[in-house]
This record gives C-alpha cells, sequence and structure tokens, in this order.
C-alpha cells in the first residue's frame, strides 16, 4: 500500500527505507509503492484508506483525532490507534462507530484506561485489544535488558541516563548509567 505521513519534519530514515524496498519489488517485477509528507493532518484523512496513529503524546495531541476529523475520514476506513489513547476523543470515536458501521477502528490503547468509553466495548466495527502492541520479541528482549540495567546500575551506583533515547543502552558496549526515570536518590 502506499504511505503517506503527518510530522512535523520529514522522516528520511523512513523515505529511504521505502525507496530500498521499492528497488526490491521493481525487480521482482511489482509495483513500487509511495510515500508522501501530507502537509496537513486533513490532508492526510481524507483520502486514506487506513490511518495508523503511532505518534508520541504530548498535552498538544490530547484528542488530535476529534468529531471533524473522523468526519473527514471516508466513511469505510479504518482508524487504527497503537499510539496514546488521549490521541483520540474516544466518546466521540464511539458515536462516529455507531452511526456508521461500515466505519471500523482497531484499538490498542484507550483514552482513560483501563475503562473504556460508553459504548465502545458494544460496537461490533471496533476490534479491541489489551494495551499489547509494546508485545514483540524486540521490545520485550529491550524491556528485559533494560530492567536489569536498571538493577545493575543501581546497585553499582551509576547515574541516571539523561537522554531521549534509550538505544546505546541496549548496545554490547553500553554506558555505566542507569536507563530508569524512577532512581532511587544516590
Amino acid at each position: 500500500m502506499d504511505i503517506m505521513y503527518v510530522s512535523r519534519s520529514p522522516k528520511g530514515d523512513l523515505e529511504r527505507e521505502v525507496a530500498s524496498f521499492n528497488r526490491y519489488l521493481i525487480e521482482m517485477g511489482e509495483r513500487p509503492i509511495s510515500i508522501t509528507r501530507a502537509g496537513t493532518l486533513r490532508e492526510l484523512l481524507e483520502p486514506s484508506d487506513v490511518v495508523a496513529l503511532l505518534s508520541s503524546f504530548d498535552p498538544s495531541m490530547r484528542h488530535l483525532i476529534g468529531e471533524s476529523e473522523l468526519k473527514a475520514m471516508k466513511p469505510n476506513a479504518v482508524l487504527v490507534n497503537a499510539s496514546r489513547g488521549p490521541v483520540v476523543d474516544e466518546r466521540a470515536h464511539v458515536r462516529h462507530l455507531q452511526m456508521r458501521p461500515e466505519f471500523r477502528a482497531g484499538l490498542d490503547v484507550y483514552e482513560d484506561e483501563p475503562r473504556l468509553a460508553e459504548g465502545l466495548r458494544s460496537c461490533s466495527n471496533a476490534v479491541l485489544m489489551p494495551h499489547i502492541g509494546s508485545a514483540t520479541h524486540w521490545s520485550r528482549e529491550a524491556m528485559s535488558v533494560l530492567a536489569a540495567r536498571n538493577l545493575i546500575g543501581t546497585l553499582q551506583g551509576w547515574p541516571r541516563w539523561n537522554s531521549s533515547t534509550y538505544l546505546p543502552l541496549l548496545a554490547d558496549d553500553a554506558p555505566q548509567a542507569t536507563p530508569s526515570i524512577i532512581n532511587l536518590p544516590q
């Protein structure tokens, strides 16, 4: 499928991955896929068959998808939320699902976890998952490594890791730092 995304900045790594994959598709006699950065959220929502929400969350993202955004989508579109629950106005989403049975949703996160908005559970056009989007082999292995590094780092008196990326802590030559933001005072 072709890809369209919205982001504050271009996703060069993603675009290069698609270009690389396209070389393979062409070799195999298949149609290459396109990747386009939409200028606005509405530009992404209106033509899309499937909208996957994979964003991080900060207060500016609350109810990014509300009543007007849902109405802008195709009547038979699919909305997948695997980011954070409050990104979608869940009450507006329930009303939209109830009024438009051809519209579908796949949800792994909820606005007020563990509670669901009234009526969501009875929407037959929504697939509800118990917040297991992180249940990949890689992410579970990484969580185990980080938990072990927290234990070792705390016992060794290592300083807290003060970076927004944790990937260096997963390397064989990881720095002597404790990954968790919930460290005990030294």
